[in-house]
């Protein structure tokens, strides 16, 4: 019953997949989730949309700029590609979606069975070895959602409404690779006003480079040890606390890290995050932000998180999106944000 259940969830209030009803992450009901909405989003995949999506090429000063950057702090993993398009369905009537497709600029668009319609796009930037696509205007009604997918199995999703932050602008989780499914399913029976109502634009692309696998181990000094290999309680509370950052500041995408911190009231578990001044400092950089949780070596002797593959690695840590500054110091060097999402069950605070 993949269809028909993946289906009604696809409009369900969106939660992290592999999160248990107690809060508990399991990284296996994870992959469980993830392999049932591919496979159901694969099954709805509009074929006139093959060769009618939207490429955008690097350029080689583009790449060379990251590839060639310095080692700092933060460090310098992608760049973003400018933009600009529209999708609209404003001036489709659903009668001409009967038993055939309708190809817009990009993408296409054809009527389900259950009376909904789905729309897929593919969206490139050959040679990266991640993307992330920025939305403005973003608008799905009633019954409609957009996912993202790879054909190796990633997906992200269901955004809804007008986005995960509330005000129709973001930037989508990273997906492994140099090419992705955009999909969107309206769930029938549809309506005009669904059609009118469903709208978004692609403004720009995040091309994340390889060094953002890199930069695992490319920076860290020898003095520091890997807490696999010490016994310290309080040391291993904090590692559930830490979360590797990844952000969009000016025309670049950096990394960084940042903790997970307990508010003065003990009745809540807001999801307060401390950071570095100097990685984030604005709003927009806060709300670009995506962190990965739980990014930790499984034992003293493990070097995977040094060599892994995105698809392998990172692909499979609970994440968050979006995130809004609570207060911050230029001099003291802090920044101290609100996530958009709930600490991922197993997390600790730090304080």
């Amino acid at each position: 019953c993949v269809t028909t259940c993946v289906s009604l969830s696809a409009v369900a209030a969106p939660k992290q997949m592999g999160m248990r009803v107690d809060g508990s992450f399991d990284r296996e009901a994870m992959k469980a989730e993830r392999k049932a909405y591919h496979d159901w989003l694969v099954s709805e995949r509009v074929s006139a949309a093959r060769g009618n999506g939207l490429l955008v090429q690097a350029s080689a000063d583009e790449l060379s700029a990251v590839d060639d950057a310095p080692t700092q702090s933060p460090e310098l993993v992608g760049f973003s590609q400018q933009v600009d398009a529209g999708v609209s369905f404003k001036n489709i009537k659903l009668s001409r979606l009967n038993g055939r497709a309708h190809r817009l600029d990009i993408g296409a668009l054809e009527a389900t069975a259950d009376g909904g319609y789905v729309y897929s796009t593919e969206i490139s930037s050959p040679g990266a070895t991640g993307l992330k696509v920025q939305f403005a205007g973003f608008n799905m009604p009633t019954g409609a959602a957009m996912f993202l997918y790879t054909e190796e199995g990633q997906v992200f999703g269901p955004y809804s409404g007008r986005g995960p932050l509330g005000n129709g602008n973001f930037d989508s989780h990273t997906l492994a690779g140099d090419t992705i499914t955009l999909q969107v399913r309206q769930t029938g029976p549809a309506s005009e006003r669904n059609m009118r109502d469903t709208r978004f634009r692609v403004v720009g692309l995040g091309h994340i480079r390889p060094r953002f696998m890199a930069g695992e181990c490319g920076y860290n000094a020898d003095c520091v040890v890997n807490n696999a290999c010490q016994s310290d309680n309080a040391v291993s509370d904090a590692e559930k606390a830490v979360a590797h950052m990844l952000y969009r500041s000016g025309g670049g995408y950096y990394i960084c890290s940042g903790g997970l911190i307990a508010d003065n009231d003990e009745s809540n578990s807001l999801p307060l995050f401390l950071t570095a001044n100097h990685c984030i400092s604005k709003g927009g950089e806060a709300s670009s932000l995506e962190n990965f949780f739980q990014f930790a070596s499984t034992g003293c002797g493990d070097t995977s998180l040094c060599t892994a593959s995105y698809d392998s690695l990172r692909a499979s840590f609970p994440r968050t999106l979006g995130a809004s500054i609570v207060s911050k110091g230029r001099a003291q060097d802090y920044t101290l944000l609100r996530l958009n999402d709930p600490a991922p069950g197993g997390s600790a605070f730090l304080g």
